[in-house]
């Protein structure tokens, strides 16, 4: 059962050079998290299954989001491809990043 899509809150921060987007998506299944860069934007995707749900529970009460959900985020810069690095920990997920060399 799909209720739509949702945007889990994130932060946006950076270090020097070394930038961080820090999503919070607990529950969801890393191997599900899509991660699509074009020039200065980061578009981040994935599932937040209800495994209650699909054994046919009734709710009284749902407050959480269980469905697709997508995060778009731009930045000041175009960025690296190859510098993107991401960890799922504690249904945070973190990805870290840089600019691309003007070069």
């Amino acid at each position: 059962m799909e209720f739509g899509l949702w945007k889990p809150p994130a932060d946006v921060l950076h270090l020097g050079e070394r930038w961080f987007i820090k999503l919070e998506v607990a529950g969801v299944c890393p191997e599900e998290v899509e991660i699509v860069v074009h020039r200065n934007t980061l578009r981040i995707r994935g599932c937040r299954r209800d495994m209650l749900l699909e054994e046919g529970y009734f709710y009284h009460s749902l407050e959480i989001s269980y469905s697709r959900f997508e995060r778009i985020v731009e930045l000041p810069f175009t960025i690296a491809t190859d510098s993107i690095r991401w960890e799922y920990r504690e249904g945070m997920l973190l990805i870290q990043l840089q600019k691309e060399d003007a070069s």
